[in-house]
């Protein structure tokens, strides 16, 4: 007889003989066998449906997880497209210091970085990840292209653009929110953005 065939034929007698003495016991407190079986039959459901939503639950959780991860896996994918623009906004970088021109390229290639973050704004609002994952994924990144000077005046604040990026404004308020309140540094703090009142303007039709 193997080991778990062993383990079995113990755990099985262990539940007959339990099972024999509750009936045993209850019948000499003047309990009808019938009533006792009922209420332990009642039990074992009563157990059996809690260890079946204990199972969902956790069933729920490793699919969260893995749908989390998923997300992560697919943001992670797509920054890694975004080098040049991360290379040029990082200090040394042609874009880091204020005033200088930014051409039909240059435009091109920042506003495919913004469009990059809203999604991650979208992805956040679905609440699949957490601000916390977030920022520890993309922070340095964010508030380096946000609080670039040239990208703050000649995009997201210029008049006539800044109204297609309230996305961008909303996911920033709250991240810099958090990192405040969790006293953590900002990148270029000295070029924080005020408050601002966006109206929501369709970017395909103006």
């Amino acid at each position: 007889m193997n080991t778990r065939l062993q383990k079995f034929t113990s755990y099985a007698a262990f539940a007959i003989s339990l099972f024999t003495l509750i009936v045993l016991l209850a019948t000499s407190l003047g309990s009808k066998p019938w009533e006792v079986v009922n209420a332990i039959a009642a039990l074992i459901s009563g157990l059996a449906a809690s260890l079946g939503l204990l199972f969902v639950g956790l069933q729920l959780r490793s699919t969260d997880r893995l749908t989390k991860a998923q997300f992560i896996n697919v943001l992670a994918e797509g920054i890694d497209s975004h080098s040049e623009a991360e290379t040029n906004l990082d200090p040394g970088g042609k874009w880091y210091e204020s005033d200088t021109p930014l051409d039909q390229k240059d435009m091109e290639i920042l506003e495919k970085y913004l469009n990059f973050f809203e999604r991650v704004k979208f992805i956040f609002d679905t609440e699949v990840i957490d601000i916390e994952t977030v920022d520890e994924l993309f922070a340095y990144r964010f508030f380096h292209l946000v609080h670039n000077p040239n990208v703050r005046q000649q995009i997201i604040l210029h008049p006539d653009i800044q109204p297609y990026y309230s996305s961008i404004f909303k996911l920033y308020y709250v991240w810099l929110e958090y990192r405040k309140n969790k006293r953590m540094p900002i990148p270029r703090d000295e070029f924080t953005i005020i408050a601002v009142s966006v109206p929501v303007r369709d970017k395909q039709n103006g």
